[in-house]
C-alpha cells in the first residue's frame, strides 16, 4: 500500500466516524400519542398511570406528565418500542391526589 492509499483510507475512516457521531448525540425518545402527535422527549419515568418526560430540546426544563391512556407507543433512542393498550384501566392513587391538593391549597 503506498502513501496515497494509506492517506485515502485514513480520510475515509475519519469522515465515516465524523458522520456517525451526530447519530448518537441526537438520539431521542419519541412519544406517539393516539391522536397522532409526536413528542420528542427524554422519558424519565413510566408509572402505573402516567409517563413523565422532559422535552428533548430542554432537558434541564420542567418535567411533563402524560397519561398512559393517551399514548400509542414510545420509541426509545436505542430503537426499542413500548406499545400501550387500553387493557389496563388506571385509577389515580388517592394518596398522590390528596398530596397534590394539599400543595396547591
Amino acid at each position: 500500500m503506498n502513501k496515497k492509499e494509506k492517506l485515502q483510507k485514513k480520510l475515509f475512516l475519519f469522515l465515516t466516524a465524523f458522520l456517525l457521531i451526530p447519530v448518537n448525540t441526537f438520539a431521542q425518545d419519541v412519544i406517539t400519542l393516539k391522536n397522532g402527535d409526536e413528542i420528542r422527549a427524554k422519558v424519565q419515568e413510566i408509572g402505573i398511570c402516567e409517563v413523565k418526560y422532559k422535552k428533548f430540546d430542554n432537558q434541564n426544563g420542567p418535567l411533563y406528565i402524560v397519561m398512559k391512556s393517551e399514548i400509542f407507543r414510545i420509541r426509545y433512542a436505542n430503537g426499542s418500542i413500548d406499545k400501550f393498550t387500553d387493557a389496563t384501566k388506571c385509577v389515580p392513587d388517592p394518596i398522590a391526589v390528596l398530596g397534590a391538593k394539599k400543595k396547591g391549597s
